[in-house]
């Protein structure tokens, strides 16, 4: 049976593994209060995740999944005797993609005053693809650490920058990456740190 051009087809978000993001979860040491940072949107299943650890969450989602995309202002906990303490890890998500070389400077600056010596920055860039989804996606941390990644429905792209480690360092002034790998589903997985560690 032939579909049309606009049948909507269900799909089942896809499990991934991310080996560099599995070792942000195990690193933490049960003595230790962490502080963490979701670029992404609100999601139950990371707050699950950290419960029975020492461990704060702020989730400030950097760029929108809604139809404009657009780029929000970054809110994280402001210094003082309020804040719950220093950023450790940051969970980038695939956002890094959607912000150009001025917006990539301007949060690499608020993550290095936010954070420490310590200061962890996990993200997926899409490296093989010319093209990635219009949107950001979606991801949910699953109990077994696999992580369920979620394209916008209408399967609409735009032109991938393709950032490379390179790229990456000169548009985030800082920071470096510590760690890459490539995934199968063709992304490039980061970690980022402070470049002036001792």
């Amino acid at each position: 049976m032939a579909l049309s051009s606009h049948a909507t087809i269900s799909r089942q978000p896809a499990a991934i593994r991310l080996p560099l993001l599995d070792t942000l979860f195990q690193s933490a040491h049960p003595a230790e209060r962490v502080g963490w940072l979701d670029l992404g949107p609100v999601q139950p299943a990371l707050f699950t995740r950290l419960s029975g650890q020492r461990a704060w969450l702020h989730v400030a989602e950097l760029v929108s999944t809604d139809d404009t995309g657009a780029l929000q202002d970054l809110a994280l906990p402001q210094a003082g005797p309020g804040r719950p303490g220093p950023l450790h890890h940051v969970l980038a998500w695939d956002r890094l993609n959607y912000l150009d070389p001025a917006a990539l400077s301007r949060l690499a600056a608020a993550l290095l005053e936010a954070g420490d010596h310590s200061l962890r920055i996990h993200a997926l860039i899409h490296y093989r693809a010319t093209e990635m989804p219009r949107r950001p996606m979606g991801f949910t941390v699953r109990d077994d650490l696999a992580v369920l990644l979620d394209e916008d429905a209408d399967g609409a792209r735009i032109a991938a920058p393709r950032y490379s480690s390179k790229a990456l360092q000169k548009a985030m002034p800082g920071l470096a990456p510590e760690h890459t790998t490539l995934l199968n589903n063709g992304m490039q997985e980061f970690i980022l740190v402070p470049d002036n560690r001792a």
